[in-house]
């Protein structure tokens, strides 16, 4: 069913944000398909949601939480498609990322706009942000070493609320949300890195699983 829909508009994205997290899902499943089959038409439906979504005016930065959540799906593609897309959709891809991500990302840690708050919001901002700072380290080094540095120390302020009985200040529901994307995080930085940085090894986080 979902394959056989139409790319995701600008304007149900914007009206219904949570249509990121259908995203990621679609692009998620579909790569995966595509990394253990072979069948290019997972790939050509992935590209046809991707050049969609780089025409996208924005990537909802007003709901900066929607944006780091496209852009885990755009790194995603990037990534585990780079073999499969041309340069010039590779380019394309990369410049919607910079230019609709991690500029406005930069935006938030340097203080032109409002940082997020310790909670939820820290962790997924962070994440997808880094995320896609990671995915672009070959083509950006400059912006998306900046911006790991600041997404490193930043985070530290959202694991806060996983201690100090592993317990999480939002319930259980956000539990998942915010552990979701922080976990893809840990992977990248531990895939790209070879280190989480210590950012694992939170007081509470990794009982958190008890918790929920």
């Amino acid at each position: 069913k979902e394959f056989n829909a139409a790319p995701i508009s600008h304007a149900t994205m914007k009206e219904q944000t949570f249509h990121s997290s259908v995203l990621l899902g679609r692009v998620a499943s579909w790569a995966m398909f595509y990394k253990i089959s072979g069948d290019e038409d997972y790939a050509k439906r992935i590209w046809e949601e991707m050049e969609n979504l780089c025409d996208y005016p924005d990537w909802i930065s007003h709901h900066y939480l929607t944006t780091s959540e496209i852009c885990v799906s755009a790194a995603m593609v990037y990534d585990w498609l780079y073999d499969y897309l041309t340069e010039e959709q590779r380019q394309k891809l990369a410049n919607a990322i910079i230019e609709k991500c991690l500029k406005i990302g930069l935006d938030h840690y340097e203080g032109r706009r409002i940082i997020w708050p310790p909670t939820n919001w820290n962790g997924i901002c962070n994440a997808g942000t880094c995320i896609g700072a990671i995915a672009l380290l070959d083509v950006c080094p400059e912006l998306s070493t900046k911006i790991l540095g600041y997404g490193i120390l930043n985070v530290e302020e959202s694991l806060d609320s996983f201690a100090p009985d592993a317990s999480h200040l939002e319930s259980v529901m956000y539990w998942e949300f915010h552990v979701k994307y922080y976990h893809m995080y840990l992977a990248a930085l531990d895939s790209a890195c070879g280190t989480q940085y210590g950012l694992y090894n939170a007081p509470g986080f990794a009982d958190s699983a008890y918790f929920a």
